[in-house]
């Protein structure tokens, strides 16, 4: 897992601005409480045994770990973070932000808005496709 949220994290507040996520409902699929499939592995996903994870945008997908955004905003409401935590594989001082981390959106609903495909997307900001 990663310790705190990357440069293109898409839970960061700041990156409202300036990136773009087109792939991001498709990225997400199966680990945002409350959305469909939440829990479910994705077809194709290397990490389909362990249950779906939200992967970090920065690290490459050879080598995937979990965001440490998505952790912090929506992870406690996941099975598997949570049976990650009860084995000590997860430290539960993840499920918040740390004191040093950059502003993260308070849900998925909020970040799909201000940087998910249908945000608006302003002269100068990049799309990340991944």
């Amino acid at each position: 897992m990663c310790a705190r949220p990357c440069g293109p994290c898409p839970w960061r507040r700041d990156n409202a601005d300036r990136k773009r996520y087109g792939n991001l409902p498709e990225y997400a699929a199966g680990t945002i409480p409350g959305e469909p499939g939440f829990g479910e592995p994705v077809d194709g996903d290397p990490q389909a045994a362990l249950g779906t994870r939200f992967a970090c945008h920065h690290v490459s997908s050879g080598n995937p770990h979990v965001c440490a955004g998505h952790v912090a905003v929506v992870g406690r409401e996941h099975p598997l973070v949570r049976f990650g935590v009860i084995l000590g594989l997860i430290d539960p001082a993840a499920l918040k932000p740390g004191e040093d981390w950059p502003p993260l959106f308070d849900s998925y609903q909020e970040m799909m808005t201000a940087v998910g495909p249908d945000a608006p997307l302003p002269p100068g900001t990049e799309l990340v496709q991944r």
